[in-house]
């Protein structure tokens, strides 16, 4: 006879049998069940998709730059020890026009 449990598997396990076939498929067989926006090709030349495009293009453009002029403020950082410049200057060992001049 058989217990609680193994009915309970048995009955999930039936209601899952689609599932288990699509995890059987490969990725182009799961693509190709998909179905397809009959207006994506128009949906390219939409101004407000090419404008999204643009802009996002742009946004990476200015993640590089902004990682370029990071990476030069940490190298300048490191040639130029502000800190150390700013305590010369308070101690009277430095000039602050000379020290100013250094860091334009």
């Amino acid at each position: 006879m058989a217990s609680a449990t193994d009915v309970q598997i048995k009955q999930k396990f039936g209601g899952n049998q689609e599932g288990f076939k699509l995890l059987a498929k490969s990725r182009v067989e799961l693509g190709q069940s998909i179905p397809q926006n009959q207006n994506a090709g128009a949906m390219q030349n939409n101004p407000a998709v090419n404008a999204v495009k643009e802009a996002l293009d742009q946004l990476d453009a200015i993640k590089i730059s902004k990682e370029k002029v990071m990476n030069d403020g940490i190298a300048m950082i490191d040639t130029h020890n502000a800190v150390e410049k700013l305590m010369e200057i308070n101690s009277g060992q430095a000039d602050k026009g000379t020290v100013y001049e250094e860091f334009k």
